[in-house]
């Protein structure tokens, strides 16, 4: 234990901020002192500001029992999808996309880019890859059936009257249906579960 602590205060950890890591990544007892200092330099200069990298390290400890190849190999693969510092922002934002599975993240990122027809800009304020690919949906179709959204082609130059995509996203069912529609929660969540149903159909 004492090893690891000193690595940790040597790259500017404090109190809470190690006691935050150990709650969340207990497993951190049992990482090589000497690979953990290495790869905790290799996340410092990946994120480049002290800020950046705390954060990081804080609020997803489980980053440090991966090894720098594979999170190079995860941030290579999404500068295919947005540009280079924005995908460092996206893992500050939501840290797990660089655990989740590669297949899921193409299949959201997808979704909302050319189904939903959304600027991988407006993507990147939303924590979109916090939320499940039925979730991004059901949201996105409960809007398009409602007569709330629709896909603007930019060609024709249509004006995007469109709700920004966090707003979809991030409100809560209350919220969400009474914004959209004057609805209850107990609408959406009714029509939440038989959209579910029509999807797992479809896949069939």
């Amino acid at each position: 234990m004492e090893p690891i602590l000193k690595v940790l205060q040597d790259q500017g950890f404090e109190g809470s901020g190690i006691y935050e890591i150990l709650l969340s990544f207990g497993r951190i007892t049992d990482e090589d002192p000497t690979e953990l200092s290495a790869l905790l330099m290799f996340l410092r200069s990946i994120y480049r500001t002290d800020r950046k990298f705390t954060r990081v390290v804080t609020t997803h400890p489980e980053v440090l029992s991966l090894i720098p190849a594979k999170i190079n190999a995860r941030v290579n693969t999404l500068q295919e999808l947005f540009k280079s510092d924005d995908v460092l922002e996206l893992t500050i934002m939501s840290p797990h996309i660089i655990f989740e599975d590669m297949e899921t993240i193409q299949e959201k990122f997808d979704y909302v880019f050319h189904t939903m027809g959304i600027s991988q800009r407006q993507m990147m304020y939303s924590n979109m890859f916090n939320y499940s690919l039925l979730h991004i949906q059901t949201r996105h179709v409960f809007l398009e059936r409602a007569g709330f959204y629709k896909k603007t082609k930019k060609e024709k130059g249509e004006i995007n009257t469109n709700p920004l995509l966090q707003d979809i996203l991030g409100l809560s069912d209350k919220v969400f249906a009474k914004k959209f529609g004057k609805m209850t929660e107990q609408d959406y969540k009714t029509f939440a579960k038989y959209f579910a149903q029509e999807v797992e159909t479809y896949m069939e």
